[in-house]
C-alpha cells in the first residue's frame, strides 16, 4: 500500500462541540446505507451526536475504552478526505491522509514533515473525542484478545470478501472500507482491506495505523505512508 495520495487544501476550521450518551442503548442501525456492517443488537451501544454536522454514530465500551463503532463521516476543512470512489453514499465513512486525521494541513503535517504531535490528538474528531494513538490501538488488541486473532474478534459479521467476515464479539464492528492511494483518485479494496489511522508518527513519511483484511484473522499496527486516505475511529476522552 505504498502510494501517494495528494488532495487539495484549505485552512484548519475550529472544530464544534458535540453530544455523547454511552447509557443510552440503540438498535443496530446496521442496515441503514450510512452506517455499514451488521452489528448485534445485543450489545448496549451508546450515541455519539456530532454537532458540526449533526451526523450519529454508535459507540461501545471495549474493556476500558469507548469508541465509535463506525468509521467517521466528518469532512474535515482542509480537504484531505473522500468517500470511496467519491460516492457520497458511501456506507462506510470517509477516508482520510493522515494529516487530515490528525486536523492539520499537508504543509504542517503531511509527507515530508515531521509534525511531533503530543498528548491526546483531537484531529478530525469530535469534542471529547480524540484520534487513537499507537497504544491505545494495542491495548485494544489486548482487550479482545492478541494480534493473531483480533481482526476476526472486531471485523463485522457481513461484508468481508473471500469468506473474511469477522465475529464481531465486541460490537466494534470494522467494516472493509479499502482505502486510497496516489492522487486522491486511487482507490483499493473495498470488500477486502481496511485500516484505522493512528495519532503516532513514525518520522516524517510515516504514521501508524491498525490494519484488517479478509486474508488473515489477526491484526496489528503497522506503519502507512503519510499520503494514504484510510479509516477514522475515535475513542473517547476518559
Amino acid at each position: 500500500m505504498k502510494r501517494l495520495f495528494v488532495m487539495a487544501l484549505a485552512c484548519a476550521a475550529i472544530l464544534a462541540a458535540c453530544g455523547d450518551d454511552n447509557s443510552n442503548p440503540v438498535s443496530n442501525g446496521g442496515d441503514s446505507p450510512a452506517k455499514g456492517g451488521s452489528p448485534s443488537s445485543s450489545f448496549n451501544y451508546g450515541t455519539l451526536t456530532d454537532e458540526r454536522d449533526g451526523q450519529t454514530y454508535r459507540t461501545i465500551k471495549i474493556g476500558e475504552q469507548t469508541w465509535m463503532a463506525e468509521n467517521l463521516r466528518y469532512e474535515v476543512p482542509t480537504g484531505n478526505s473522500a468517500f470511496y470512489e467519491n460516492n457520497p453514499d458511501s456506507k462506510y465513512g470517509r477516508l482520510y491522509t493522515w494529516a487530515g486525521a490528525v486536523g492539520k494541513t499537508n504543509d504542517e503535517c503531511g509527507f515530508g514533515h515531521l509534525c511531533e504531535l503530543s498528548g491526546r490528538v483531537q484531529g478530525a474528531c469530535p469534542t471529547g473525542w480524540h484520534l487513537p494513538s499507537k497504544e491505545e490501538f494495542e491495548m485494544l488488541i489486548a482487550a479482545v484478545g492478541d494480534t493473531t486473532d483480533a481482526g476476526t474478534k472486531l471485523k463485522s459479521k457481513s461484508g468481508w470478501d473471500d469468506e473474511g467476515n469477522g465475529t464481531d464479539e465486541f460490537g466494534f464492528t470494522m467494516v472493509p472500507a479499502g482505502y486510497i492511494g496516489l492522487d486522491g483518485t486511487d482507490f483499493h479494496k473495498e470488500g477486502t482491506n481496511s485500516e484505522l489511522w493512528s495519532s503516532t508518527e513514525d518520522g516524517a513519511y510515516d504514521a501508524y495505523g491498525m490494519i484488517f483484511t479478509s486474508a488473515t484473522e489477526g491484526s496489528h499496527v503497522p506503519v502507512e505512508m503519510k499520503t494514504y486516505g484510510l479509516s477514522v475511529r475515535c475513542i473517547k476522552d476518559e
